[in-house]
């Protein structure tokens, strides 16, 4: 599946289920988490979708979502929701905020 079609079978429908039912946490979840991937299926198309490490293939993402920082707050919503907290500051306090 290229990120086209990811786009548009997985991530739209997704979002498009969710705006029907904006109180539907787990719709929510399925809209944000599916969202964040598509900066991955982008960076597979951008390599030409050959076999490639995961640190390559992270790092072509990463560059994707510093060009559209909305991307980058969408991932820290996905893992928010993936790990139910995000930790602010490991090595001090330990503090952690909830989603």
């Amino acid at each position: 599946m290229d990120a086209a079609e990811f786009f548009r079978s997985v991530v739209r429908a997704n979002y498009d289920e969710f705006t029907r039912n904006p109180g539907d946490l787990r719709s929510l979840w399925n809209a944000v988490v599916s969202a964040n991937t598509a900066a991955e299926f982008v960076a597979l198309h951008q390599l030409g979708y050959p076999e490639t490490s995961r640190a390559k293939l992270d790092a072509v993402a990463k560059s994707i979502r510093d060009k559209f920082t909305v991307l980058s707050d969408l991932k820290f919503c996905a893992e928010t929701f993936k790990h139910v907290r995000k930790i602010t500051d490991q090595r001090s306090s330990g503090s952690f905020t909830y989603g």
